[in-house]
């Protein structure tokens, strides 16, 4: 989910002026009003070691890149406005990740844009070269 939302942007309209107290935005306001679309994917990424790469070490122990920057793991929303489902939806996507990986063989033909995305309303792979066989029991 912090490696590949699957929303890359959740429109919000600002209830307030919010001034922003990022440096580089030189005091920035938002108005009472205003759609805003904030980027899931962009702050998904913020913080992380090296975060265009998979690297589950970086919730080890030693580094614990996921409490450090727990705030930037959004894709189910922050705050009062929260997705009610979140905790729900996290247990059907390990049981439905550990079925799937029991039940079928999973095979993937790379090619030079594997790893690139595709921007709609959620991002897809630009190739998805994938194949899905049942396992003989």
């Amino acid at each position: 989910m912090r490696f590949r939302p699957p929303a890359t942007m959740v429109p919000q309209v600002s209830s307030e002026d919010v001034k922003l107290k990022i440096a580089s935005a030189g005091g920035f306001v938002i108005r009472k009003g205003t759609l805003v679309m904030p980027s899931i994917y962009a702050a998904s990424k913020q913080g992380f070691t090296n975060p265009e790469i998979f690297d589950p070490d970086r919730m080890g122990p030693e580094r614990r890149e996921d409490l450090e920057f727990k705030s930037n793991f959004v894709p189910f929303g922050v705050g009062p406005h929260m997705c009610v489902g979140y905790q729900y939806a996290m247990q059907q996507l390990v049981v439905f990740v550990a079925m799937l990986c029991v039940k079928t063989d999973i095979s993937r033909r790379r090619t030079p844009r594997s790893d690139d995305v595709l921007y709609y309303p959620t991002i897809y792979p630009w190739d998805c070269l994938t194949t899905f066989s049942s396992r003989e029991p």
